[in-house]
């Protein structure tokens, strides 16, 4: 039973009683009941610690076990080949850790595990004592014999023994420095002063003797020699070589940009191009996109006249827009004997970039008149679905190019190409002679149909108007072309 169970003891405030004799507390009880409280708290409290400072010293003075791994390699050092006896040894010596172990927690020695019989220690001891015998006939020996090359033998030894033990840790620092030394040696190879002076003399030999030359050869090829540019190195800065185009002797010091014109620059741009290119070994193609832009007719034909002779090594793709360009292409490089392909690419209402036929004013004269024959073939679905209005837009035109495909039919066909609209030169060679092939009738032919589609080109009188012809009657005269340039370009020469 508590008397106080809501209160600490001990309780001395209000009518509290003595716990024994029940009597009310007074003063000096109160005070004597305090004061014996503070006394035997602080005689638990002291004898507490001496216990603990008891414990500290009897655990202190515990002899040491050695920890497994310690005690095996001190197994190893005594040579110790009976490996049943160093299994009873580190039997004994778990026994031993088993009790010290259980010694904190333990509140009685009956309850200890068993210690380890003596029995092994005393085989111990005698090991002790055979060891040292030994130990003492080493020191014998050695006081007897040359100590200096033992003692280097032992120290080769132990040098083996280390490097053995410590193979795998060498191997590595090995490969490490060798590491180390590829490094450095990379990195003062690729010094950027070394690697600009070597930059500077191969680019002497590979660019500043052979491109140059290149370069120069390009210029002469594209008649463009006359404009004095020559190509200089001009400085090696951290293994970039700088190389410069300027004027040749020139007593003024001007940027190109201020004396050649748009053309000239273009030229020399493209000789610069053709010369790097030139003296690499490749199969790819090149690519050109209007490179007679801006030229005058000079270099349009020497442009041309470079172009073919790339073609017959290389494949060589042109983009232009411009007709005169193509019309001399077509020529040089049927002259030439080369393959040649022309596509057009034309941009309609629903997109751009749509291949399809070649521009009928480039068209050849056989291209040209099967252009036609599909032409009014449309026309005349044209005038039977919707009428003769809208047939009328379509024969003009065909009507119109009808005319021009006869002006291609007297440059190409009958003139064999000797006179070009495009070409300044009059071509001779292997041509003028199948001019014999003309008759009177091919003349009258041509004519004829000159003069009846040229009516359609201008413009016609209120009071009456030329008719156009029916789609019929185109399609006749159309055929009629079509034999007769078959005839005309298989007839022998008289």
């Amino acid at each position: 039973m508590i008397a106080y169970p809501a209160k600490p003891f001990p309780v001395t405030e209000g009518d509290a009683r003595c716990l024994l004799c029940q009597q009310p507390l007074a003063g000096e009880a109160r005070v004597r009941l305090v004061s014996f409280e503070a006394f035997v708290k602080g005689k638990l409290e002291e004898l507490a610690k001496a216990a603990e400072a008891r414990w500290a010293q009897l655990r202190d003075a515990l002899p040491e076990v050695p920890a497994e791994d310690v005690f095996n390699e001190r197994l190893t050092t005594l040579g110790l080949d009976d490996e049943a006896a160093a299994k009873a040894y580190r039997r004994h010596r778990e026994a031993l850790q088993t009790r010290n172990d259980a010694i904190p927690t333990c509140d009685s020695a009956g309850k200890l595990p068993p210690a380890p019989t003596d029995e092994l220690a005393t085989g111990l001891n005698a090991l002790a004592d055979t060891l040292e015998t030994q130990a003492q006939t080493f020191d014998e020996d050695a006081r007897k014999g040359d100590k200096t090359e033992v003692k280097k033998a032992a120290r080769e030894m132990e040098a083996r023994k280390w490097l053995s033990e410590q193979k795998a840790a060498v191997e590595v620092e090995f490969g490490r420095l060798q590491n180390i030394t590829a490094i450095e040696e990379a990195r003062r190879l690729t010094n950027t002063t070394a690697l600009s002076s070597k930059k500077a003399e191969l680019s002497q030999i590979l660019v500043s003797d052979a491109f140059i030359a290149r370069f120069q050869a390009e210029l002469q090829a594209l008649s463009a020699a006359r404009l004095q540019v020559e190509l200089v190195q001009t400085r090696t800065t951290k293994g970039h070589v700088y190389h410069q185009l300027r004027l040749t002797n020139a007593k003024i010091k001007a940027p190109m940009s201020e004396v050649l014109s748009e053309g000239e620059r273009r030229v020399v741009s493209l000789a610069a191009f053709l010369a790097d290119v030139g003296g690499i070994e490749a199969s790819t193609p090149f690519v050109f996109d209007d490179p007679i832009s801006s030229l005058d007719q000079d270099y349009e034909e020497s442009v041309v006249a470079r172009l073919v002779a790339l073609a017959k090594t290389r494949q060589v793709i042109v983009f232009t827009h411009r007709l005169s360009l193509l019309t001399l292409l077509e020529a040089a490089l049927e002259a030439a004997g080369a393959n040649v392909r022309v596509v057009s690419l034309n941009r309609e209402p629903w997109g751009s970039g749509e291949p399809g036929d070649t521009p009928f004013p480039a068209r050849k004269p056989k291209a040209a008149l099967n252009g036609l024959l599909d032409a009014v073939k449309r026309a005349r679905k044209v005038l039977n679905d919707t009428g003769t209005a809208d047939y009328e837009i379509h024969a003009k035109a065909i009507c119109r190019d009808t005319r021009i495909m006869l002006e291609r039919l007297v440059e190409d066909t009958l003139l064999n190409g000797v006179v070009l609209r495009f070409r300044r030169s009059v071509q001779t060679d292997n041509r003028i002679a199948q001019l014999g092939k003309i008759q009177t009738a091919d003349c009258k032919l041509i004519d004829d149909m000159m003069t009846k589609y040229s009516r359609y080109e201008h413009s016609q009188s209120k009071e009456a108007p030329v008719a156009l012809p029916p789609p019929d009657e185109i399609a006749a005269d159309l055929v009629t072309l079509q034999t007769w340039y078959k005839a005309f370009t298989d007839r022998p020469l008289p």
